[in-house]
């Protein structure tokens, strides 16, 4: 059930230190997620996003891997999003809740900073442990 998720966290591992948009690495996280439902899921007249145009947004959102959620897994089937940029030594967790209301963003917004080596020291341990249960189960499950 938590494939998706699975693969994911993996991706992240391999791709420590490149979710990165250097752009943004001051720039308010709710300004950040408001750039972010606007240039994703909103119908907007905006035209500048941090000095880069729509398309260059989206590309440079896409192209840096800072989207983690949603990932494609139904864990986030609730309208959450999770940014992650690595920002030196650090992690910049943005999390939000895309609502019908613009409105309800800065209510269901939170941000963290987490050193680098904490952070995927956590992935890391939770990926072992997820693949060694998924191995000792599918051995355990097996058809007679």
């Amino acid at each position: 059930m938590l494939g998706c998720s699975f693969n994911e966290v993996n991706n992240r591992l391999e791709g420590r230190g490149k979710h990165s948009i250097p752009r943004l690495s001051d720039i308010d996280a709710r300004a950040i997620a408001e750039a972010y439902l606007d240039a994703v899921y909103r119908e907007t007249s905006r035209t500048d996003f941090f000095r880069l145009s729509p398309s260059e947004f989206a590309e440079a959102l896409n192209t840096s891997a800072v989207i983690w959620a949603p990932d494609g897994d139904e864990a986030f089937d609730d309208g959450s999003h999770v940014l992650q940029f690595d920002i030196g030594n650090k992690v910049r967790l943005i999390a939000f809740v895309n609502s019908v209301s613009p409105e309800d963003v800065p209510a269901t917004l939170r941000e963290e900073w987490v050193d680098a080596n904490v952070f995927y020291d956590v992935l890391s341990r939770w990926s072992e442990l997820f693949a060694a249960e998924r191995t000792r189960r599918l051995q355990g499950a097996a058809p007679t």
